[in-house]
């Protein structure tokens, strides 16, 4: 993972989505200003204008998307208005809001997307210890439960691993002026590690499980999804021999 040294974009990296967005600022007095956002490495970074974002210069600011959500708040001032919520990341959420109908759908489509790929990381390093280890003799592996603490340890420890491109110099800042524990342990994370847990580390394989599902629970649309629903339901009335050839085209629409 690229660690991210300023509040510029990387060279090195395809933003996967740009353009105008309104913001609300902070403050009892704050008013709605149009910046330009773009998404990269996992990182939303908004400027003044296109320009500057374009030119390589600094940004205003930083929205980490490491288990970000977002939420559909349309107003009489605002039709196309939405909330980033990042709060559990050490960000306040953010009131945004797009230009036009087809702008908001698409940004909602973009970070629907990347919640999707995180979650995608999640399964995928957990199910890899978990055939590194050997767990075909473990009892009731999925079913159970692991330790709570260590569930949201790892939950935690993922969501700072998946937006650390935007931690290490801004948040020493942070630790700086709060001198507060938990933003020097998302530094030190950062910086030592620059990745996801060690997931070798954990000694509960429950826990390691409990992560994974609790990952799969929160995607954006079930794993066999509302529209496909209906589908899978009517495969219970075919034959046994039939199943695999009904099921493979529903399958591959997922």
């Amino acid at each position: 993972m690229v660690l991210v040294q300023s509040l510029t974009l990387s060279a090195s990296s395809k933003a996967v989505h740009a353009g105008y967005l309104l913001k609300l600022g902070e403050g009892a007095l704050a008013a709605y200003k149009r910046r330009y956002f773009v998404l990269q490495d996992n990182t939303l970074f908004y400027f003044a204008d296109e320009k500057t974002a374009r030119s390589n210069g600094q940004a205003n600011g930083f929205i980490p998307m490491g288990a970000t959500s977002t939420t559909v708040k349309k107003t009489e001032k605002q039709a196309f208005g939405f909330e980033l919520a990042a709060a559990q990341l050490g960000k306040r959420n953010f009131q945004l809001a797009a230009e036009d109908e087809s702008s908001l759908l698409k940004w909602l489509q973009v970070i629907k997307l990347i919640n999707v790929r995180r979650v995608k990381t999640i399964i995928t390093s957990v199910v890899e210890e978990l055939e590194r280890r050997g767990y075909a003799g473990v009892e009731g592996i999925f079913r159970i439960s692991g330790g709570k603490d260590t569930i949201n340890a790892l939950k935690k420890d993922y969501d700072l691993g998946w937006c650390c491109p935007s931690l290490p110099l801004r948040s020493l800042f942070r630790c700086i002026l709060y001198s507060t524990t938990d933003w020097w342990w998302r530094w030190w994370w950062a910086v030592s590690t620059g990745n996801y847990p060690q997931l070798s580390d954990i000694s509960d394989i429950h826990a390691l499980t409990g992560v994974l599902k609790l990952a799969i629970r929160e995607l954006p649309e079930p794993l066999l999804t509302h529209s496909l629903y209906s589908s899978f339901v009517k495969l219970r009335t075919c034959y046994l021999c039939l199943w695999v050839c009904a099921s493979r085209p529903i399958c591959s629409d997922v």
